[in-house]
């Protein structure tokens, strides 16, 4: 694993005390857990849960002993995981004696945003179904989101989410629309709170089981593939959003195809695998 940047909390590179740590080599690591602006959690070859960083008040034996396959969540507040079995675990930060809970099975991947106070679980069923858990304080309160499609994928930031669907209309959002990151104007809705389409996408998806796209969530940006093409809105202050030189031509475009140049400016064609977003930058990984 190759790690390097920001190190002020030693969570890019332990052994060293720089704040901006150079490329550091580590052979010994099987995966990253979760990696945060503060703490990274990795899995070894030795089957150990190692934290750099800032450390959290957690049990590291007790995790330790669920083999997680991920984490989630913030580290001040709720952290999450998901282990061998597909369960679904939990636990708060702020009250470190109390065991870790188990709140679902059979699930493909799981978020928390702390701006809704909510986990959300994306089971492994052939319903696809979103559960959402709240008053995570207790006692547990347990629904299902009302997406009425087969949900493929899902992503969270501390405050908006996306979900990938199955249906002609793919894309649903909730939270927090501040800077248009749900895709429609902040000036028509500040939030949302059900699960709504994203009007833009509507009609560019496909009825069936294969996911033809995947979504995620920046700080206050958002990102989109659908069949190789890759649409970012949201907070384009810092160029996270890559819309070119004509970024701020046009403020009534809220949802916008990708610029994708070379190291001589000229455009280039990408058929996107992957996209992931920071808090002010986006990066994707091309097909080709």
């Amino acid at each position: 694993m190759l790690s390097f940047g920001f190190n002020t909390f030693q969570q890019t590179n332990p052994k060293e005390t720089a704040s901006i740590a150079a490329p550091n080599y580590s052979s010994s690591i099987k995966r990253v857990l979760l990696a945060t602006w503060e703490t990274t959690f990795l899995w070894t070859e030795e089957d150990k849960l190692v934290v750099w960083g800032f450390q959290p008040n957690i049990s590291l034996p007790e995790w330790e002993e669920k083999h997680p396959l991920l984490m989630f969540g913030d580290v001040n507040s709720i952290l999450g995981l998901i282990d061998a079995k597909r369960s679904v675990y939990f636990c708060s930060t702020q009250h470190p004696e109390k065991p870790l809970t188990c709140i679902a099975t059979c699930a493909k991947d799981a978020v928390y945003c702390s701006g809704l106070d909510a986990i959300y679980v994306l089971t492994v069923s052939v319903s696809g179904k979103v559960e959402c858990y709240t008053q995570l304080q207790g006692p547990l309160k347990m629904s299902l989101l009302n997406i009425p499609v087969h949900v493929h994928s899902m992503a969270a930031s501390p405050t908006h989410m996306l979900f990938y669907t199955s249906g002609l209309d793919p894309v649903y959002a909730l939270g927090s629309n501040r800077f248009s990151q749900l895709g429609s104007n902040f000036q028509h809705a500040m939030e949302i709170v059900e699960p709504c389409t994203i009007e833009f996408f509507c009609g560019l998806g496909m009825y069936n089981d294969t996911a033809q796209g995947s979504v995620t969530c920046g700080l206050f940006h958002s990102a989109v593939i659908i069949e190789g093409d890759v649409y970012t809105f949201g907070l384009k202050k810092q160029g996270q959003l890559g819309w070119g030189e004509d970024q701020n031509a046009d403020q009534d475009t809220l949802v916008k195809l990708c610029v994708f140049v070379d190291a001589t400016d000229a455009p280039v064609e990408v058929d996107a695998l992957e996209v992931a977003c920071g808090a002010t930058h986006t990066v994707v990984l091309d097909g080709n």
